[in-house]
């Protein structure tokens, strides 16, 4: 999903909005721009999203010119400003929001004083994104994800290689080597038809969000094996089981009878499509609900 935030000088209000933003979601691709840049941004601005956690200090402040000719699924301005001014997009842009906040670098008065503006228009940038972020956008990057794995299975890709390819570029791993991955987990491990393939892509993806690594301990191992044991439990009461073989009607798809059967009964499309679907809504959610 691509946002474009809009301000007057991106600097502040629009960097402040992008780095909330971007920290909810790394699916989200998050945008910055200003309609008179102002070429750098706000330090009092950077010091106060560190303080939230956040380091927005190697953002840069670009002009809209940068990204007029893009396609955006939401641009938001977020000044009165830019508002009134934002400039004709010529891409396509599905919704377009105004979330109006005070300009904190226009705060006049005790140095205290200033920064008390710049900490309020931060936690009220941290809420109305937060509030957006969960009852707008957050739905729909599961339905995207959930499309995107499909795409990826409709195009001769297997079960396990949709699920983690769908996972992929957000948690650090690329999408070549995770489609290379996966692609032995397929037909329940190398069509033998023990473990659905779909859930196996969806721990694989639990394994590189939670996973022990070199210099991890023993606990994010723990931790790892008690999630996945809670997708293979969730994926089994959706769907009866997860193994493979019981999950396409006891049929065996390296007998060749039972593989003409399959494929007269259309199976890979109507039930494989709908495991590779729960294997991705059922891994986002233990990952959202470890936030």
């Amino acid at each position: 999903m691509n946002i474009l935030i809009l301000c007057t000088g991106n600097s502040c209000r629009s960097q402040m909005a992008h780095g909330f933003l971007q920290s909810f979601d790394r699916n989200l691709k998050v945008f910055s721009a200003g309609t008179q840049a102002s070429g750098k941004l706000n330090e009092k601005a950077v010091q106060v999203m560190k303080e939230a956690g956040i380091d927005i200090s190697h953002h840069t402040s670009d002009s809209i010119d940068k990204y007029l000719n893009d396609e955006w699924d939401y641009v938001i301005t977020v000044c009165g400003g830019a508002n009134e001014t934002c400039p004709a997009f010529f891409g396509k842009v599905k919704h377009r929001l105004h979330m109006g906040y005070d300009d904190p670098s226009h705060a006049e008065g005790t140095p205290e004083f200033i920064m008390s503006e710049f900490y309020r228009v931060r936690n009220e940038i941290k809420e109305g994104f937060g509030k957006l972020y969960e009852e707008k956008l957050k739905n729909t990057i599961s339905i995207d994800r959930s499309e995107k794995a499909l795409s990826y299975f409709d195009n001769k890709f297997n079960c396990s290689q949709a699920v983690l390819a769908s996972f992929a570029e957000e948690l650090g791993l690329a999408e070549d080597d995770s489609l290379r991955i996966a692609s032995a987990f397929g037909g329940g491990m190398g069509r033998q038809q023990f473990t659905c393939g779909a859930v196996c892509g969806g721990a694989m993806a639990l394994g590189l969000k939670f996973g022990k690594g070199k210099n991890d301990g023993d606990e994010k191992k723990q931790a790892t094996y008690d999630k996945t044991v809670e997708l293979f439990e969730a994926f089994s009461k959706l769907n009866g089981s997860s193994n493979c073989r019981k999950l396409l009607n006891n049929l065996d798809m390296r007998n060749e009878k039972d593989l003409a059967l399959i494929i007269e009964k259309n199976l890979f499309h109507t039930n494989c499509r709908k495991y590779v679907v729960d294997a991705v809504k059922l891994t986002e959610q233990i990952i959202d609900n470890s936030k």
